[in-house]
């Protein structure tokens, strides 16, 4: 049986598909299965406008495994070169339906949303937590901004560099900020930096000191040099 998820996705899909096609824009996709049977693969397959490896070619199984999917229905998104613009494709796909900002390439600084919020779980983040309060939010996206492109660049040059997101906490973002913030023992002062490394099991927490450009960039190379001092996730 399809999974109901996967069976709500397509539809959304499809219409995202053919707009971003209607906009002249070089995309495609290919369909890697999960059904247990090639009758249910025919059977889904037939709604679908785009490509698809066959039933039966041993491709569907290592392409998964070597792209680390975790769930379905899951779109990944790549360029020319075959390089991960995001994992998130389904994410955008539901908050951008025209497919204007496509191909959803990661801005340099993201609002805490819950879209973006996968992230966490899958590699560092720098988050500058604001408890939702105006005079924080508004200057937020301008102190990570400078660290962010920098990092972005770096990363570009030195594909070996670990990833690093930069994200803060806007108003919208307060549940999954409260989320996190209980989820990895963080201190509620505010404004509150914090480096959150779910996959390594490990965080950094701003304590002494302002939240300035400066600190962020210092705190951005120290991490991408190895140098930050970090502890255990669960540590209070």
């Amino acid at each position: 049986m399809r999974c109901p998820p996967c069976k709500s996705f397509t539809p959304k899909l499809k219409e995202t598909y053919e707009k971003i096609k209607e906009a002249g824009k070089p995309f495609e996709i290919i369909f890697i299965s999960a059904d247990r049977t090639e009758e249910s693969f025919n059977d889904y397959y037939k709604e679908m406008p785009w490509l698809a490896i066959p039933y039966d070619d041993t491709r569907k199984n290592i392409l998964p495994m070597e792209m680390e999917v975790g769930g379905i229905p899951s779109l990944m998104i790549l360029d020319e070169n075959l390089q991960m613009i995001t994992t998130n494709g389904r994410g955008n796909v539901e908050n951008d339906s025209e497919g204007k900002d496509f191909p959803w390439k990661p801005k340099p600084v993201e609002k805490l949303t819950d879209m973006v919020a996968t992230n966490v779980n899958e590699m560092a983040c720098m988050i500058l937590f604001t408890h939702g309060e105006e005079e924080f939010i508004s200057t937020a996206e301008s102190i990570l901004m400078d660290a962010a492109v920098e990092y972005q660049a770096a990363t570009a040059q030195n594909p070996g560099t670990e990833p690093l997101c930069f994200m803060y906490e806007a108003t919208e973002s307060e549940d999954i900020a409260d989320s996190i913030i209980s989820f990895a023992h963080i201190e509620e002062k505010f404004p509150q930096l914090i480096i959150l490394d779910i996959p390594g099991q490990k965080k950094y927490c701003h304590k002494i000191g302002p939240v300035t450009k400066e600190e962020v960039k210092r705190i951005a190379q120290d991490f991408r040099d190895g140098r930050l001092s970090m502890v255990p996730l669960q540590q209070h």
